[in-house]
């Protein structure tokens, strides 16, 4: 599946102003660049809500007339999305493909193990892998791995967050942990476990599962023999975070909950899986609450609300998750970056990115900043508790 944003394809032998030289993808009037998503399999959803966030901001930007780089050239954004389906081969065919058709670079792909497939190469010959739509520690190490970042904060720092706020409440709890059993489960269980060290918090019990998997029904099982306090769901499949609140319920084991930003939505997660049942659910957070009346009333998330039924229509209102608006936010800190991109090469960008510093990034939660300068640290790395009560998420300090 091949999906675009942007005005018509672009000459791939680029040429550049004042006589200077440029990369491939890039001209005196378009940047072509390329993503690769799970836009089929059992994490599309997410895969094209990325997709389509960044769809969005870059259809705003374009019918805008395009954005004017930091070498003063104007230029519109071609975006080619290709689909990988979460197998790491496809996303790697997917890069070696985009290299073929002179993307400039790739960007905001989502997965883990699909970008770790892909960054050796794109290191290998300097193609920027950027603004990545993954937590994973992996891709914020650009000493090691220079031509790749990532953009959310890390899966490491959200499990760290949460540990912290557990060990905050001064009370004896136990903990049972479901994780993904890659790099993303890895970083999560680890930051968690970093976190509650000389606290009143124990991890009684661990398990893992894989994205292909059918069910969790046999790793809730062992895990409700526990009976742990907690049950700490660092889950990405949107249908086996529900259906692991649905198991637990079904054994009589009701802990409180923490959700994995990445299967936090209510609608497609705690409703299914009937969240209420239990005496807490909480996640992480550093994106607005659109479902919020009165937060959708406010400019970027209006804005927000109406480039994504303008230029990303395939995605209905009543689907929109929070892959949408990282997608968005995550092309709107990319767009910063060209602004600030001195000449039309590659490393001219990887430069710019290591420029950007904001704290009004479109959809952002108010004192959440965004700091790219560093290379060793995620773009973003405070994030705020949030408590799922009465249908809808609230911020919270201490547990409830």
């Amino acid at each position: 599946m091949l999906l675009a944003a942007g005005c018509g394809r672009s000459n791939s032998s680029s040429s550049s102003s004042a006589g200077g030289s440029s990369d491939p993808g890039i001209t005196d009037t378009t940047l072509d660049i390329g993503q690769s998503d799970p836009l089929t399999g059992p994490t599309a959803a997410p895969g094209s809500c990325n997709l389509a966030g960044w769809q969005a901001y870059v259809g705003h930007v374009n019918a805008q007339g395009g954005v004017k780089f930091g070498d003063g050239k104007t230029r519109k954004i071609n975006l080619k999305g290709y689909d990988d389906g979460y197998d790491p081969a496809r996303a790697l065919a997917n890069f070696r493909q985009m290299v073929a058709e002179n993307k400039f670079a790739e960007v905001g792909s989502l997965g883990t193990p699909t970008n770790l497939a892909a960054m050796p190469q794109a290191n290998a010959q300097k193609v920027p892998q950027v603004m990545l739509s993954s937590g994973s520690t992996a891709f914020v190490n650009q000493t090691k791995n220079p031509w790749t970042t990532g953009w959310p904060p890390t899966y490491l720092d959200e499990g760290a967050n949460f540990g912290k706020f557990l060990a905050a409440s001064g009370k004896p709890l136990t903990v049972a942990v479901l994780a993904q059993n890659d790099q993303l489960g890895l970083d999560y269980t680890k930051g968690l476990e970093d976190a509650v060290q000389g606290s009143q918090v124990k991890v009684v019990a661990k398990a893992t599962y894989e994205p292909t998997d059918a069910t969790v029904d046999s790793q809730i099982s062992n895990l409700a023999q526990s009976k742990a306090d907690i049950f700490y769901a660092a889950i990405s499949v949107l249908k086996l975070a529900a259906a692991s609140l649905t198991k637990a319920q079904q054994l009589g084991w009701k802990p409180s909950i923490f959700l994995a930003s990445l299967s936090s939505n209510p609608a497609q997660v705690i409703v299914p899986g009937n969240g209420t049942a239990y005496p807490a659910i909480w996640s992480t957070t550093y994106i607005k609450d659109w479902r919020n009346p009165d937060v959708a009333k406010q400019s970027d998330v209006a804005q927000f609300l109406q480039d994504m039924q303008t230029y990303a229509s395939n995605i209905a209102q009543k689907d929109i998750i929070n892959n949408c608006l990282w997608g968005y936010s995550a092309a709107a800190t990319f767009v910063r970056a060209l602004q600030a991109m001195k000449a039309p090469t590659r490393q001219a960008l990887m430069d710019a990115i290591h420029t950007v510093k904001a704290n009004d990034i479109p959809l952002l939660l108010p004192g959440i900043t965004l700091d790219a300068s560093s290379k060793t640290t995620a773009p973003i790395t405070t994030l705020k508790i949030q408590q799922y009560i009465n249908g809808a998420y609230t911020t919270v300090d201490t547990m409830k």
